[in-house]
């Protein structure tokens, strides 16, 4: 079975994404003001790369319908974790913690956690060890996104790991 969840839609990120939106209007119409009254050229140069940059930041904000995270019969992969598919045969437990703003995270107790660990490099392995020194586990899957049950999925990834121990996919 192929599982495959894409965040749920936030009004939050519309919500920034709008103000982005006015600001590069706003920003963009000024700087083209100031251009063309010949006011201010450095300004208007200014005004202009930053009403490109809110506009960037307004793509880079938009929700993505590519799914982040996927479950097949090999193992669990989550994009936002960059250490790629983890096997069922490597998670040795699952527990499901529920911190900050009732936010519930699928933590992985893994049988040899260097092995995926050793995949990350700068800011996600910073995050990753801030995440241990709040007390999760090194890999760990932030379900607050996805319109699921976080204790079906809990139960779904035991399952299939637990069908897996000790074969070694």
């Amino acid at each position: 079975m192929i599982v495959t969840l894409v965040p749920k839609n936030r009004k939050l990120i519309y919500v920034f994404s709008m103000a982005l939106v006015i600001i590069a209007l706003v920003v963009g119409g000024g700087s083209v003001y100031l251009f063309e009254m010949k006011k201010n050229f450095n300004l208007a140069i200014l005004l202009l790369v930053a009403g490109g940059s809110f506009i960037f930041l307004l793509l880079l904000a938009w929700p993505s319908s590519v799914p982040v995270l996927t479950m097949n019969e090999d193992g669990i992969s989550d994009r936002r974790l960059g250490v790629g598919l983890i096997l069922w045969a490597d998670i040795e437990d699952v527990q499901i913690e529920n911190r900050y703003d009732n936010n519930h995270f699928i933590c992985l107790r893994m049988v040899d956690p260097e092995k995926y660990v050793s995949r990350l490099s700068g800011a996600k392995l910073l995050n990753m060890r801030h995440s241990q020194k709040l007390g999760f586990t090194m890999l760990n899957i932030d379900v607050g996104a996805f319109d699921i049950d976080p204790l079906e999925l809990m139960e779904h990834i035991r399952k299939s790991a637990s069908a897996h121990r000790g074969r070694g996919v």
